[in-house]
Parts: structure tokens; C-alpha cells; sequence
């Protein structure tokens, strides 16, 4: 690197060494003035050397001796050049060497940083690394408990499930035994239905044995149905309906022993209402639906009418009472909407019109509207059309009292429908006694036929006579829980 270089590095600032940096530029002006002086002052003394007090004149010619002072002269020049040349040489030769070892030093000591920074680097990396591994270690662990959790968990499930369908399986045996169910639907595209007329006070839950009924209440609080809700699956509806029914049965069967729990019912209305949601024009289950929202509707009047409770509570229960029948009517309804030709929702609708708003003419039109009806949902159930056409004559008697209409037509009316009735003698003796019996739905509607003449007083004695038909043989109801 030559001083020319090195100083046009210094002055573009694209190097500035340290040691080099040291030699202050105006030190080597100052060399150079110097220089330039003694050139000058060189010459003016050999100038005046040759000729004292005479200015030389550049166009003269010169002699020999004037040649080879002149001579002289510039070799003794040439020599001070030389070595004031020599000087800069050797200043730029030792700046050279300041700003190499500078440079050597700068260099060792940014390797030295550099060392020391890729150890740091490196150690901090080792650091992270193991606090890494820690972290990866510490989460493989807990990811790995995780899974063997899981797989315990996985394991207890597929017990349970494989527990949970053989108990259902064990409540749909009991439920197309139990009495009262017709079976499964004959109809195509209807298998799902499994039970028509099934009369839950005539008790599938009383009728299961204690262990079967357990070990499903017991999966139901583990793993209940409604948590893996297949929709897709065409068994889901029938299972609902089967569901909902047993823990309907389940609270008419603590209520005979005054432990019943309304959450029972509430979770038979939860039940169907799950399908309800899915399948809103499935008018069966709409019909399940609806028998559970009269059953609610009867527990809040029982609430109501109960010794003991407070004023606001009863006016709560009948408040609920309301709501609940409103529900259950809708209910009906929507079903008659989805399908006229069905026997199940007008007859509940007479019931409600009859038992609880004291309708007669409405409920009669219902029943009327029933029985012309060869089927009950899917098929014909014998046993609903034999109470169909018993309630139809005690309500016709009744509104024939309230009429004070006891025409030959109405009498005759009453009695054909007893007479049809008989054919299924199906009717539970003790009901067929208490409509006879005083305050009972036949009592007034034969005393004032018999009272009437010859004619009436005969048709009193074929309806007495009817009566132990009525029930003979006792094949079993299936009435529905709105009564």
C-alpha cells in the first residue's frame, strides 16, 4: 500500500487506521513547505553566487563555469529531493507499518470479540437447547399421560357402550312384552316404531326386574343416549321413544309409592324432544310427546290442588298446568297435521277436550272423527279402538244428561257403542263398575232412561247386561296416559 493510496483512503474516510490517523496532516505540509523553501532559497544563493547585485537574465547563454556550477548546483538539488523523497519513503514506510499492526491488532481483537461472541452464542444456545429438551421432555411426559388416559378412558367407554346396548337391548325386550304392546310396525319404511298402544300405568318399569332397570339407569347417568345421538341411524327413533316411555313408567311406578320425581318426566320430554328437533314431522313421536306433556300438565295440577302448598306455589303449579296442556294440545295437533289418518292424536285430544276444559261436544267430535280411522298409527290396535268407542258412549251419555236429550236415537247411540266395545272385552272390570256405580259416568244417563218408559227401562237392562262382557277374558288395555 503506497502513501498516495493510503492517503486517498484516509481523505474518501473509507480507512482512517489508528496509527496512521496519529500523523497529523499538516506535519507533512509543513515538510513540504520546508522543502519548497530551501529549493528557493538554493537557488536565489546560487543566482547571486555567479553574480552579485545582477538580476540573471534567462536568455543569456551560458558559459562553462556557469554550466557546471549550475550543474553542481541542481545535483546538490537533486540530492536534498532525493532525500527529503528518502524521509517520505521512509514515513510512509513506518505509517504503513503502524497502520498494518494496527490493522493486525484491530483484526486479532475482532476475532477475539468474534471468538468470545460465538462462544457466548453457542453456550446460550446450549442453554436454550437443553431448556428446550426439558420443555419437549416435560410435554412428551404429560402427552403421554394424556394418551394413557385416554386410552383408559377409551377403553372404559367402549365398555360402557358395549354395556349400555345390551341394557337397552334388555328395555326392548321387556317393552314388546310388556302388556299391552301390539309390536313391532308391520308397515314399510316403519320398523322404527316397535310399540303402538303401550299403556305405561300398566307398567314396563314395574314389569322389568330390579337389575336390568338399574344397570340402565346406571349407563344412562355414565354415558345417557342423548350424548352420542346418532341421527343417521335408523334405530335412534324407536330407542328415543323406548327411552321416553321408561322413565315415564318409571315415575307412575313411584308415584304409587309417593316417591315420583317430576325429573323422570323431564327427561322423557327431553328425550323425544331430541328427535323432535331432528325429525320435526315424525308425527309418532310428536304423539309421545304430547302424552308427556299432558302427564306434566297433570302432575301441576296435582301440585296445585296438594294440602300444604303455599299460595304462590299453587298459583305457579296452575299457571304450569296451563302451559304444559297448551303443549300438549300443539303437540296433537302438529301430528293431525302430518298424517289424518291415525287414530292416537285425536283421541288424546278428546281427552284433554273432556278430562281437563270439560268439552263434551268437542271431545265427542274427536272420538267420532277416531274411530272411523282403521288404524291407530301404522296399523290397527284393537284395544285403543275398544276404549275409543267406551269413552265415546260415556261422553255421549253424559252430554245426554246435559242436554236433557234422551231420544231413542241417543239412547240407541250409547248402547251400540257399548255393544261394539263389548266385542273386545278389554275393559277393566273395576272402571266398568265405577261408571255404573253412583257419580259414575253411566249412573245418571240409566236412571233417567229407565225412568223414561218401557223402552228405556229395556235398554238399561242390555247395558247391565253388557257390563260383565265388557271385561270378560280381560285382554290387556292400552290406554294412553292422558286419562
Amino acid at each position: 500500500m503506497t502513501f498516495k493510496s493510503s492517503l486517498a483512503r484516509v481523505l474518501r474516510g473509507a480507512v482512517c487506521p489508528p496509527a496512521f490517523c496519529k500523523l497529523p496532516l499538516l506535519a507533512l505540509a509543513m515538510i513540504l513547505l520546508v522543502f519548497l523553501s530551501y529549493s528557493c532559497i538554493f537557488l536565489l544563493d546560487a543566482s547571486a553566487a555567479s553574480e552579485p547585485g545582477k538580476v540573471p537574465d534567462a536568455k543569456a547563454p551560458l558559459d562553462a563555469e556557469t554550466a557546471g556550477k549550475l550543474k553542481d548546483d541542481v545535483e546538490h538539488y537533486l540530492e536534498w529531493v532525493i532525500g527529503i523523497a528518502g524521509i517520505f519513503v521512509i514515513a510512509q514506510t513506518v505509517a504503513a507499518g503502524f497502520a498494518a499492526q494496527s490493522f493486525s491488532d484491530q483484526f486479532k481483537e475482532s476475532i477475539g470479540r468474534a471468538d468470545k461472541s460465538v462462544q457466548a452464542t453457542v453456550a446460550e444456545a446450549r442453554t436454550n437447547f437443553s431448556q428446550v429438551e426439558k420443555e419437549l421432555r416435560a410435554k412428551l411426559d404429560e402427552t403421554t399421560l394424556k394418551l394413557e388416559e385416554f386410552r383408559r378412558k377409551y377403553e372404559d367407554l367402549v365398555v360402557a357402550e358395549d354395556k349400555r346396548r345390551g341394557a337397552l337391548g334388555d328395555l326392548i325386550d321387556n317393552y314388546v312384552r310388556a302388556p299391552g304392546a301390539s309390536g313391532a310396525a308391520a308397515s314399510e319404511g316403519h320398523a322404527d316404531i316397535l310399540v303402538e298402544g303401550l299403556d305405561w300405568r300398566d307398567g314396563l318399569y314395574a314389569a322389568m326386574e330390579n337389575s336390568p332397570r338399574q344397570r340402565l339407569l346406571s349407563i344412562e347417568r355414565y354415558l345417557g343416549y342423548d350424548l352420542k345421538l346418532d341421527i343417521s341411524d335408523g334405530n335412534t327413533p324407536s330407542v328415543l321413544r323406548v327411552l321416553a316411555n321408561f322413565y315415564v313408567s318409571k315415575f307412575e311406578y313411584e308415584k304409587r309409592f309417593g316417591s315420583a320425581h317430576i325429573g323422570d318426566l323431564e327427561r322423557a320430554q327431553y328425550l323425544l324432544q331430541l328427535w323432535v328437533e331432528q325429525r320435526p314431522t315424525q308425527f309418532e313421536i310428536r304423539n309421545d310427546l304430547g302424552l308427556v306433556f299432558s302427564r306434566l300438565s297433570k302432575y301441576f295440577a296435582e301440585q296445585a290442588r296438594a294440602s300444604g302448598v303455599s299460595t304462590a306455589n299453587k298459583e305457579a303449579a296452575e299457571c304450569f298446568e296451563k302451559w304444559y296442556r297448551m303443549r300438549a294440545k300443539d303437540e296433537f295437533h302438529f301430528s293431525l297435521g302430518y298424517c289424518r289418518d291415525q287414530q292416537r292424536a285425536p283421541y288424546n285430544l278428546a281427552v284433554i277436550a273432556k278430562e281437563h276444559e270439560g268439552n263434551l261436544p268437542l271431545a265427542i267430535e274427536y272420538l267420532e272423527t277416531a274411530r272411523h280411522v282403521p288404524v291407530w298409527e301404522h296399523r290397527p290396535n284393537e284395544s285403543m279402538l275398544a276404549i275409543m268407542l267406551y269413552n265415546l258412549a260415556c261422553y255421549r251419555a253424559l252430554d245426554c244428561v246435559a242436554r236433557n236429550d234422551l231420544s231413542p236415537v241417543q239412547i240407541d247411540a250409547v248402547v251400540g257403542l257399548l255393544r261394539d266395545c263389548a266385542k273386545y272385552q278389554c275393559i277393566p272390570a273395576a272402571v266398568v263398575t265405577a261408571d255404573f256405580n253412583s257419580n259414575g259416568d253411566f249412573y245418571e244417563f240409566c236412571k233417567q232412561v229407565g225412568e223414561s218408559g218401557e223402552a228405556g227401562r229395556n235398554a238399561v237392562e242390555v247395558m247391565k247386561a253388557l257390563q260383565p262382557t265388557l271385561s270378560a277374558g280381560r285382554k290387556q288395555i292400552a290406554r294412553c296416559i292422558t286419562e
